[in-house]
C-alpha cells in the first residue's frame, strides 16, 4: 500500500534563516499547535536534532493520542524530517522544508506522507485526512507568519505578506 501525499507551500518575505529559527525556537512546537487541537507538549527531546525524540498528545480527553517522533535528516536553515515512531497513523513522515528564493524572502513547505488509521475504506480515509491536514497546516503557517511579524526585525525588508497554497495526492 503506497503512502498518501500532502504539501503546503507559504512564502513569506523573511529569509530562509529567519524561517529555520523560527522552527528552532523552545515555543516553536506551542505556538504552531491549532487551538482545536488538544495539542500537549510532554517531552520536547533535544530539540530538532538528528535523533532527537519528542512526544506530545493529541485530541481531548478521553480521545487523547500519544505522539511519539524522531527529528532527522537536520539540514541547518534548509530542512528537517520528523518520522511518527508512535501515533494515531500506521505511517507518517513530515518534512519541513525552507527554500531561499532571495536574501529576504522564503518559502516554508510541509510535506507530510502518511496512510490514514484505520477502520474506514482509504477513498474515505485519505480525503477526510487531507481537509484535517490542511486546516492544521493553514493555521501553523498563519501562527509562523505571526510569530515572525513580532519577533523579526520590522524593517521594510521583513514585511510579511504571502500566499499559502496545498496540494495532495498519493506518490
Amino acid at each position: 500500500m503506497r503512502a498518501t501525499r500532502f504539501e503546503m507551500a507559504s512564502d513569506f518575505q523573511v529569509s530562509a534563516a529567519d524561517l529555520w529559527s523560527f522552527h528552532m525556537h523552545d515555543d516553536a512546537l506551542d505556538v504552531l499547535a491549532p487551538p482545536f487541537s488538544g495539542f500537549a507538549v510532554r517531552d520536547r527531546g533535544e530539540g530538532v536534532s538528528n535523533g532527537s525524540v519528542v512526544e506530545f498528545a493529541l485530541g481531548a480527553w478521553p480521545l487523547r493520542k500519544r505522539w511519539v517522533a524522531l527529528h532527522c535528516n537536520v539540514e541547518p536553515e534548509r530542512s528537517f524530517t520528523d518520522i511518527a515512531l508512535d501515533a494515531p497513523f500506521p505511517y507518517w513522515v513530515h518534512q519541513h522544508e525552507m527554500k531561499s528564493l532571495a536574501p529576504e524572502s522564503s518559502r516554508l513547505v510541509d510535506t507530510v506522507w502518511f496512510r490514514a488509521p484505520g477502520g474506514f475504506p482509504r477513498w474515505i480515509a485519505d480525503p477526510a485526512v487531507r481537509v484535517v491536514l490542511r486546516l492544521m497546516f493553514s493555521w501553523r503557517h498563519l501562527a509562523t507568519r505571526r510569530w515572525l511579524a513580532k519577533n523579526v526585525s520590522k524593517s521594510p525588508r521583513h514585511e510579511l505578506n504571502g500566499s499559502a497554497m496545498a496540494t495532495g495526492g498519493s506518490s
